[in-house]
């Protein structure tokens, strides 16, 4: 009888690591070569002060932020073996789905009260909207 423990032993790790490490690098790419120059003006408009990258705690900044990106690969993946033989197709979907569902909401409920630009909030959701889509094609086609 299963009494709802959840078994990660059958589970592809190297593919969830490998749709983390996407998502990670999918962000680098994302704020600095893609929309870094708009989502720093973006952040100082409202107000942070962003130092220096060898000054202001990247390092740590970028290791809580492959932790997040794990436990985001870790929990989508739970999903999609949940849900047994999911395609690629479906797989899109699915991380279309969790990125607008999960991401997009949250970051909307604390936009909205934190008041910071729009366009800050669509470069934000955005990166988490495409990350979900990208870790749903690797984890339904790599299992």
């Amino acid at each position: 009888m299963d009494y709802g423990v959840m078994d990660y032993g059958d589970m592809n790790w190297l593919a969830i690591v490998c749709a983390g490490l996407t998502y990670w690098l999918l962000g680098a790419v994302w704020y600095s070569a893609l929309f870094s120059k708009a989502w720093r003006s973006a952040v100082e408009q409202h107000g942070v002060k962003l130092g220096q990258p060898d000054q202001s705690g990247m390092g740590t900044k970028l290791i809580v932020t492959l932790v997040c990106n794990l436990i985001a690969a870790l929990v989508l993946a739970r999903v999609i073996h949940q849900l047994h033989g999911v395609d690629l197709l479906r797989g899109l979907k699915i991380g279309a789905g969790v990125g607008l569902g999960f991401c997009a909401t949250a970051l909307t409920m604390t936009y909205v009260w934190q008041s910071p630009p729009r366009r800050l909030w669509a470069i934000d959701t955005g990166y988490h909207i495409v990350g979900c889509i990208i870790m749903g094609a690797i984890l339904s086609t790599w299992r």
